[in-house]
């Protein structure tokens, strides 16, 4: 079947906490967590996440 690797990103803004995970054949090698980085907030009070750079693109959402 071949050498298996997983990479497993996260991300809770609710918590301000991000994180991943990497495993290669079941077994974690590399992890990171993290706090999320925001930018300035906007005229309504929301602000976007900037950061950290790992994080941007690798999830879906930011969580709540």
């Amino acid at each position: 079947m071949g050498f298996q690797r997983r990479l497993h990103y996260f991300s809770e803004a609710g918590c301000d906490y991000c994180g991943y995970r990497r495993y290669e054949e079941g077994r974690l090698v590399e992890c990171a967590d993290d706090s999320l980085e925001y930018d300035d907030e906007d005229e309504h009070g929301w602000s976007d996440v900037i950061g950290p750079d790992w994080l941007l693109g690798n999830v879906a959402h930011y969580g709540g």
